[in-house]
């Protein structure tokens, strides 16, 4: 067995080559291997935050580098009130996240990076950053997801209930739908809204809460799939506007 001295530095280059003898035959030169040592540690930090938040869930950026191999991911560390650090997100390749605290609660972050072979940045007593939560706002904007359920053919009429859900963190003051787009998936023909009457107001909306609206849509016999996009405004309560636009597929 043939290994390499100890303690070689970064970058240090072994190249290894054989020759294969099969029977009486000639030998058989192997391509020569060359491994690249990497023993040198990777480097990560977490950016700087500003000294009090004033939103619930806030933006955690962090970076690393590595001389040899390449960054396999980071662990992020956080800690409470000075608490204990806990790993946050584990082995990760992302460079951001969102962290969810509470407010009058101060919280502290670390980095430690992988590389590509398995060194591992040492380990932090203290945190890169740290900040605290000024406000109990969530400054996530409101989240929609829709699902069309209760479809309904009588002749050439087709009914459904859109249903919109808020998974978001924040509550959505106002939702409005303005604009309906229809488009024939199978089949031939021209599929048109009957109701609702656009713009069409459907009010607030709760963290986790569903709102239904009835849809009636004028559908050929020959249009056997069409898909209905909805594209409108939601408002969270601190009226801040955002736009959306829902896409699902009705069979008739």
């Amino acid at each position: 067995m043939v290994t390499w001295k100890s303690r070689l530095a970064t970058g240090t280059q072994i190249t290894d080559q054989a020759s294969v003898v099969f029977n009486a035959n000639p030998p058989l030169n192997t391509p020569t291997w060359t491994n690249t040592i990497d023993n040198t540690p990777p480097m990560s930090q977490v950016a700087v935050l500003p000294a009090s938040e004033s939103c619930l869930n806030f933006k955690v950026t962090w970076a690393g580098s590595d001389v040899g191999s390449g960054l396999q991911g980071f662990t992020i560390y956080y800690s409470e009130d000075g608490g204990a650090f806990a790993p946050w997100v584990s082995n990760t390749t992302a460079t951001t996240g969102t962290f969810m605290g509470a407010v009058g609660h101060s919280y502290g972050f670390y980095s430690i990076a992988q590389d590509l072979v398995g060194n591992l940045q040492a380990g932090k007593a203290t945190a890169d950053t740290t900040t605290q939560v000024t406000s109990a706002t969530s400054c996530t904007p409101p989240s929609l997801t829709s699902q069309m359920q209760n479809i309904a053919q009588s002749g050439t009429m087709v009914t459904a209930s859109l249903q919109l859900t808020n998974t978001g963190l924040t509550a959505a003051q106002s939702v409005n739908i303005n604009q309906v787009t229809l488009r024939t998936l199978g089949g031939s023909g021209t599929v048109t809204l009957a109701s609702p009457t656009l713009p069409d107001a459907l009010g607030p909306l709760a963290v986790g809460a569903t709102i239904a609206v009835p849809m009636t849509f004028n559908v050929p016999s020959t249009v056997t799939r069409f898909s209905v996009t909805e594209a409108g405004t939601v408002q969270d309560p601190a009226g801040n506007g955002y736009s959306f636009s829902i896409a699902q597929t009705i069979v008739p």
